[in-house]
């Protein structure tokens, strides 16, 4: 059995981007289409909270094009991660919001929740394949 060292050399850079660059990539492309649908004209600082992989991020609160609540979490003015969800199609008590709570955002939520900041009414909303929980401020 032999071994392809083409792969291995010094200074050898592979023809594709690695795992990491097409997850950065996925990741700004996200962001800047859900900068898209939301109101950026309406952000203002909403407080900060503790993060795992990130320390303490600021919230930055804004609504989407409908009026519903928009969540930013940003570290030293960088966007980390959008915290909501905006479902048009469903309906929600006055305070509430939809919140992201699956892939990227696993973490994230966990540690949004923990902060206190934040109270989960414990209502799931189908969208796609997955439940948007509906949250909304302590």
């Amino acid at each position: 059995m032999s071994v392809d060292n083409r792969y291995t050399g010094v200074g050898y850079e592979p023809p594709f981007e690695t795992p990491t660059d097409l997850a950065k990539d996925f990741m700004e492309s996200h962001i800047e289409a859900l900068e898209e649908r939301i109101e950026v004209t309406l952000w203002h600082k909403g407080g900060s909270m503790k993060t795992r992989d990130y320390g303490e991020v600021d919230i930055q609160e804004g609504s989407y094009s409908n009026g519903r609540l928009a969540l930013l979490l940003v570290k030293e003015g960088e966007r980390i991660a959008v915290l909501t969800v905006n479902i048009p199609d469903k309906d929600l008590v006055e305070g509430e919001f939809f919140v992201k709570t699956w892939s990227e955002n696993m973490e994230i939520a966990q540690d949004a929740l923990s902060s206190g900041l934040f109270i989960d009414t414990g209502k799931k909303v189908q969208t796609g394949y997955v439940l948007a929980s509906v949250w909304r401020m302590a």
